[in-house]
């Protein structure tokens, strides 16, 4: 039987380094991102909703939209209660890393794309913020970003980037050379067997839920050798 046309919109993840940069992102946008959906592919054009004379984005993948409904209502309770402010008093729109916190605090289990992209977010975010600030609010906000970050470091340690690896090709680059690593330790003579070293690496990878773009198909032993171009690992 043919699948839905709209079930088959988000068949990648979304750009998080891309939205992670946007100043902003609406309920819609942190359900969706939460859920390893493109905001983009979830929703279309602003139309008014009939029954309430709102109005709304028309939806465009009702799967999404079932999926990320649990987001969604405890995004506006805490909306309601006052523990998730918005960016602008009085606005809808919220800075991604507080709504990435507050999600990761609620026990929201957050795509691994995001994870993998998100201590550089951190890092360009406490760039802009002064030293000697003394704006209580900001430091609140640095402190939490670095709560998140430790929790994943403890969590998915593998999600964190070598400062000493080449930049990667494709975020799955960076638990590939995190299981390298470990593998290594655990059997030097794998330093210098790369295949075997491969095919156990896709192993490591498979368990930890990391697959291809789409999130189907496991990685195969021939692919993952291309994180290890030009990485040190001994």
């Amino acid at each position: 039987m043919r699948e839905p046309e709209e079930d088959k919109i988000n068949e990648e993840p979304p750009d998080y380094e891309l939205w992670l940069n946007k100043p902003c992102w609406d309920v819609n946008e942190i359900c969706c991102l939460a859920k390893g959906f493109d905001p983009d592919h979830v929703f279309g054009e602003l139309v008014v909703d009939l029954d309430s004379g709102e109005i709304k984005p028309a939806p465009k993948n009702y799967r999404a939209i079932v999926i990320v409904a649990e987001v969604n209502e405890l995004i506006r309770r805490a909306i309601e209660s006052g523990e998730l402010k918005p960016a602008v008093s009085g606005g809808n729109c919220f800075k991604p890393l507080t709504a990435i916190t507050y999600l990761n605090q609620k026990g929201v289990v957050l795509p691994s794309e995001l994870l993998t992209v998100l201590p550089e977010a951190v890092a360009a975010e406490k760039k802009g913020v002064p030293p000697d600030s003394k704006n209580e609010e900001k430091r609140d906000s640095e402190l939490d970003n670095e709560n998140l970050l430790e929790t994943n470091k403890q969590s998915k340690p593998w999600l964190i980037r070598n400062p000493d690896d080449p930049k990667p090709l494709q975020r799955w680059y960076i638990p590939a050379r995190y299981f390298a690593r470990l593998s290594i330790e655990e059997d030097p003579t794998l330093l210098r067997k790369r295949n075997l070293l491969a095919i156990k690496v896709a192993k490591l990878l498979k368990s930890a839920g990391i697959y291809k773009r789409g999130g189907k198909l496991p990685l195969d032993s021939v692919t993952v050798k291309k994180a290890f171009t030009n990485v040190k690992f001994g």
